[in-house]
């Protein structure tokens, strides 16, 4: 189910950049994970689901 933004602007807005922030966030896990040895499977998965999730 994708994920629809509110009404106004400034809301449909903020909810892309707050989007945008957790996929980078996730990306940025999934570095670190890997620096220190540890499977990034669950992460990955988190954020191609929010990639899934917020495509129209």
């Amino acid at each position: 189910m994708p994920i629809t933004p509110p009404e106004g602007f400034l809301e449909g807005l903020l909810c892309q950049v707050g989007v945008l922030l957790l996929y980078i966030l996730l990306t940025l896990a999934i570095v670190v994970a890997q620096l220190f040895g540890i499977s990034a499977v669950q992460i990955d998965a988190a954020r191609d689901a929010l990639s899934n999730a917020c495509a129209v």
